[in-house]
């Protein structure tokens, strides 16, 4: 693979992680916040590993669009830019 297309590959995976690690982290603080709102019936642990998961989910159905029009936005600035 040339590195030309290696550094587009990694740059999506960054800005993809990026994207849905943040969000899985403020699902589980959401999720266990509001459980100690309503007092629900979970542990913190659980309430927080469904956060994760649904947070993360969420945010992982936005976050490859989101790399690719990044992707593209950078590669045509790269272009345009003066050498």
């Amino acid at each position: 693979m040339r590195p030309a297309r290696l550094h587009w590959s990694l740059y999506f995976l960054v800005v993809t992680l990026g994207i849905t690690a943040p969000g899985a982290v403020f699902g589980a603080f959401v999720f266990m916040l509001f459980g100690l709102l309503t007092g629900a019936k979970f542990t913190m642990v659980e309430l927080a590993r469904n956060g994760a998961q649904t947070f993360g989910f969420y945010f992982l159905l936005w976050a490859p669009g989101i790399a690719i029009v990044l992707c593209v936005k950078r590669a045509y600035e790269k272009r345009r830019r003066p050498s």
